[in-house]
């Protein structure tokens, strides 16, 4: 379940925000302005960012930009009531992904946020399943290095003898594009179909 943080000082957009977002499978937390939200993601991890521009304290483009010099992978959707050009602009130029005018459409704004995670998670580092830390997951990618077990879009995937002793140099090539050639493709999976493209 991706986790969201929404950063608004209007307790009612907060709310609804929190509610459309949990009606869609999504983990919400909210917090009213920019230093609360600094401070919860210093402490823990979240897979995409909701952000209002003018709020007391730091405003949004002063989040973003402090948020960009930590990490350029978390998608950031501003969600504004400012909406010239300008605006739009100066928050994509400050590290913003995407930007959304108030008022907006649920609808919009929730196949905005599934937009940027299908972004991110496609090409995202390996990183350990919550439950179970010796299996990595990137994006569709799921390598279980206590079984040796490859999972593509949870599909299981034979690999070769070489990679069954070796199952984390998946993950390494994880995003790379192979030529099409027998060899390449005999490195890491003996039945994998060179047409088929899964990452």
């Amino acid at each position: 379940m991706n986790h969201t943080l929404v950063v608004d000082d209007d307790s009612d957009i907060r709310d609804v925000l929190g509610l459309l977002l949990q009606r869609h499978g999504f983990a919400v937390t909210c917090v009213a302005d920019g230093v609360a939200a600094l401070d919860l993601l210093a402490r823990q991890h979240v897979d995409l960012l909701v952000l209002d521009v003018n709020m007391p304290g730091p405003d949004g483009l002063e989040v973003c930009r402090q948020l960009r010099e930590r990490s350029a992978v978390l998608p950031i959707l501003f969600l504004s009531a400012l909406g010239r050009e300008a605006d739009k602009v100066a928050g994509l130029m400050a590290g913003g992904d995407d930007y959304l005018v108030k008022p907006f459409s649920s609808a919009e704004l929730v196949a905005r946020i599934t937009a940027q995670l299908r972004r991110v998670n496609r090409f995202a580092p390996a990183a350990a399943v919550p439950d179970n830390p010796q299996c990595l997951r990137a994006g569709v990618l799921q390598v279980d290095l206590d079984t040796c077990r490859v999972r593509v879009a949870g599909q299981p995937v034979t690999l070769t003898e070489r990679l069954l002793t070796e199952p984390r140099v998946v993950l390494d090539y994880l995003g790379k594009i192979f030529l099409p050639r027998p060899n390449a493709y005999g490195l890491f999976f003996d039945d994998f179909p060179i047409s088929r493209s899964f990452f």
